[in-house]
């Protein structure tokens, strides 16, 4: 049963993904599904929640942006803040609002491309003068989504291993996979 690409999986995923799709327990367009996924996850890291919401239909795409608006609403005014207590110079300001109207960045990013000052500082003095919610709070505080949801979201966003996938997916049943864990284990230790 050739797997592509098996080699990115750990030792005991790559054991436990051929035992399963062997006895039919999953397909192996499953397994192949999160090689690919963590190999995505690889090369760009954890995706982000908004997305893993919207590809769950949880919320919609016009549900992210309202968010996203009020987001960069609170950053655009706190950008006063920083030029009242010297932070930010009128020419730094100007240079960041018209980057930002030219590229569509967020006012985050710029600074920090801008050599303005890091991400981190930034986001320092914001927590210390301001706050915004963050989108999952915002989500349930606006009655967007249910608490549920947007747990099962964060647990697809932080899916580590084949099990966890398999689970979460519901591809497989945990005593299902409990059972040929115990199978394998008392193989290996015969």
């Amino acid at each position: 049963m050739p797997l592509i690409d098996i080699g990115v999986l750990e030792k005991h995923e790559a054991s436990l993904a051929r035992v399963l799709i062997k006895a039919e327990f999953v397909p192996e367009k499953a397994v192949q599904d999160f090689i690919d996924y963590k190999k995505n996850t690889f090369k760009t890291g954890k995706p982000y929640l908004g997305k893993v919401l919207v590809d769950m239909k949880y919320i919609s795409q016009a549900a992210l942006d309202e968010f996203v608006d009020e987001n960069n609403e609170a950053h655009t005014k706190f950008m006063e803040t920083l030029l009242k207590e010297g932070y930010l110079t009128d020419k730094q300001s100007e240079m960041l609002f018209e980057k930002k109207k030219e590229t569509g960045n967020d006012l985050i990013t710029l600074i920090s491309e801008l050599n303005i000052m890091t991400k981190e500082n930034y986001t320092r003095i914001f927590n210390n003068r301001s706050y915004t919610f963050k989108l999952g709070e915002w989500l349930v505080l606006k009655n967007k989504i249910s608490q549920d949801n947007l747990d099962m979201a964060l647990k697809m966003r932080n899916i580590s291993s084949l099990e966890e996938y398999l689970l979460l997916h519901g591809l497989l049943k945990k005593p299902v996979l409990d059972k040929v864990k115990e199978k394998m284990a008392a193989a290996t230790s015969a």
